[in-house]
């Protein structure tokens, strides 16, 4: 539980700090996952990865972001520059927004009391 709320804050206090910085837009990400150097992008990736399923804790049931057991930043990464290079249009927006919607929506599934089955 102590873990839980440690997290909880720290995802409070990020999201106020995000809310006085320009936002990061799926344009200048994909611009940092296709760089030789994309360490910024898989932290990026990863941190959205831990931030979605830190959430989960939280939930008791309904829909939930269930990743494979063996999922990687790497794969994460592959599934952005893919749907980023697909949606041109939609670079625009705050890169969370894109990534939720469009990169990780096959990862939302219903679930029975907050399990995720078959991950």
């Amino acid at each position: 539980m102590r873990k839980f709320l440690l997290a909880a804050m720290a995802i409070v206090m990020v999201m106020g700090i995000s809310r006085t910085a320009e936002a990061l837009t799926a344009n200048t990400l994909l611009s940092l996952c296709e760089s030789k150097e994309n360490t910024g992008c898989l932290y990026f990736l990863a941190g959205v990865s831990l931030g979605i399923q830190t959430a989960n804790l939280a939930r008791d049931a309904g829909t939930r972001f269930c990743l494979p057991k063996r999922f990687t930043s790497g794969q994460l990464r592959r599934m952005f520059i893919k749907s980023a290079s697909e949606r041109p249009e939609m670079l625009h927006q705050e890169a969370m927004t894109f990534i939720g919607i469009v990169t990780l929506n096959p990862f939302f599934r219903p679930t029975d009391k907050g399990i995720c089955d078959g991950y």
